[in-house]
């Protein structure tokens, strides 16, 4: 993360840590989800390449695919599957890119979803710290918010399909500390946090009609 953009992308992360412990949603999670989290906020980033004047919109299925590589070795728990799986679904994960129209930029291609939340669940099993840990790092950028709206947002039929509750409530956190890592020192900020508090209270609302 310091080899990019003269290190912007790590003090951003370190940012996100320091209004991490201010923020109100982390600090009443329980103690399984602020732990969880806090792997999410230090990997969430870790494959994002930034250059000058341009976003990197297709980092966070990187992120992921490093994080499920990772998340093993600091001894979180895998299938049996996991090492018959783990190259392929890293590879199909990486190049799940799609160029829109009149566009130079690629950003993540929702429409192979299925096939790498399938992987992760089978590598790691169904709801466990590791599951859930890099599947909020998958879908970071995949939330329609006003002021910061990301490259190929999830459509509602997507987010009753692959949201449930508790990954929105980490994925509150994750959003919310994102905003924070970049307008700590910035008049906006509560701007920005309330754009993000909205874009969740509608996503609540559509899982709630599941």
């Amino acid at each position: 993360m310091a080899s990019y953009d003269d290190g912007k992308t790590l003090f951003h992360v370190i940012c996100v840590f320091m209004g991490l412990y201010m923020m109100p949603e982390f600090l009443s999670m329980n103690h399984r989800q602020q732990q969880m989290m806090k792997w999410v906020i230090l990997l969430h980033d870790v494959e994002k390449e930034p250059q000058q004047g341009k976003r990197d919109h297709a980092h966070a299925f990187r992120s992921a695919v490093a994080a499920a590589r990772i998340l093993p070795k600091l001894g979180f728990p895998v299938t049996s599957e996991y090492n018959l799986l783990i190259d392929d679904w890293s590879e199909f994960t990486c190049t799940a890119i799609t160029i829109p129209k009149n566009s130079l930029d690629s950003v993540q291609d929702n429409r192979k979803l299925p096939e790498i939340l399938s992987g992760i669940e089978r590598m790691f099993g169904y709801h466990t710290p590791a599951t859930l840990i890099i599947k909020t790092i998958l879908f970071h950028l995949s939330v329609n918010m006003k002021l910061w709206p990301p490259a190929a947002p999830l459509t509602d039929e997507e987010i009753i399909k692959y949201f449930d509750r508790e990954l929105v409530l980490m994925l509150r956190v994750m959003n919310l500390g994102d905003n924070e890592g970049w307008s700590m020192f910035d008049p906006a900020r509560e701007t920005l946090r309330n754009d993000t508090l909205e874009a969740f209270k509608k996503i609540e609302q559509i899982i709630s009609a599941k």
